[in-house]
């Protein structure tokens, strides 16, 4: 899945398409704010040499940087759309050529999927009773519970022996499972117990 690359050249949207976008109301031209912070979030991955390359502190410093970006003149953007923003840009930096295939794999390794209504409807089929309120983006309200949520899931991908990012893939709808060379799934796994 991840092994397909694109080049740098040839994408316009940085991965984040404009039906991502409608969910950010109030916000001035959200898809116009994430196209300028995205090139100079990319180069500072880039810049990173391999050995340094700690995703979690990556993951926290391009929150606080889209944050001030998005915040200069405009509606400031919220801990669920920082999150679901920087999870969307890794996922598609996890295939961009231009990365270098080790800071790719290390992305790959470590990222966490992005929060949304098919992660979330993911997370309630597989642990029934798991409240996260409204299943959708805006239902993630601290760190705190974004933290816990993504050890969920890395709690069930790692019981398959995957990374974490693949939970986002099994919870993608038919057409883009479909659309990007994927099996469909005809039926979703029976619930699991999370461990303690």
């Amino acid at each position: 899945m991840f092994e397909t690359t694109w080049e740098l050249s040839s994408d316009k949207f940085w991965g984040i398409s404009g039906n991502t976008f409608r969910g950010f109301r109030k916000h001035k031209k959200p898809s116009d704010q994430y196209r300028a912070w995205a090139p100079q979030a990319y180069r500072y991955l880039a810049e990173i040499p391999e050995q340094r390359f700690d995703l979690a502190a990556i993951h926290e410093y391009l929150t606080n940087d889209l944050g001030g970006h998005w915040a200069n003149g405009v509606k400031q953007i919220s801990i669920a759309h920082r999150f679901k923003i920087v999870d969307l840009f890794l996922l598609h930096m996890c295939r961009c050529a231009q990365l270098g295939g080790v800071k790719r794999r290390l992305i790959v390794a470590s990222a966490n999927p992005p929060l949304d209504k098919f992660t979330l409807i993911g997370l309630a089929t597989l642990v029934p009773g798991l409240v996260v309120g409204n299943l959708a983006m805006g239902a993630i309200e601290d760190i705190g519970q974004y933290k816990a949520l993504q050890r969920v899931m890395e709690q069930i991908t790692g019981q398959a022996g995957l990374p974490r990012l693949y939970f986002d893939v099994w919870c993608w709808p038919e057409k883009r499972r479909t659309d990007n060379g994927l099996p469909a799934l005809s039926s979703r796994p029976a619930p699991i117990l999370i461990r303690e």
